[in-house]
């Protein structure tokens, strides 16, 4: 019972920060995410990633988690079975992550105006 509690809380932790994150950056992380989310929930996930390197390690981790929330998101509340992700360098000093699908979406008078699944860092 201890070795399949040890070995839950393993997978949970790498499920949650996968390794190759750390080794080999985001854009690594988030085709990893990508076969997961097919490969445990049949759900297709297509990756626009722009090819620049983001050296910071907080940054990293805080894009790879919104991006995996956002399509967890998706995947409970759309009602379709594939979303895109896009990561750009929007200018300079600026990351723009975007998860969009085809869903049904929401009601936009219970939403926060100009609100939605895009996060600018």
């Amino acid at each position: 019972m201890i070795s399949e509690s040890i070995q839950s809380s393993r997978s949970i932790t790498a499920e949650l920060s996968p390794p190759i994150l750390y080794q080999n950056g985001l854009p690594a992380g988030l085709n990893w995410l990508a076969r997961s989310m097919q490969e445990k929930y049949g759900f297709a996930v297509e990756l626009k990633l722009e090819d620049f390197v983001i050296s910071q390690q907080d940054l990293i981790i805080v894009l790879f988690q919104s991006a995996r929330e956002l399509l967890f998101n998706t995947l409970k509340h759309s009602g379709v079975k594939s979303a895109i992700v896009a990561l750009v360098k929007n200018g300079s000093d600026r990351i723009e992550l975007v998860v969009s699908d085809a869903g049904k979406g929401f009601d936009e008078c219970f939403s926060i105006r100009n609100s939605g699944r895009r996060l600018i860092f």
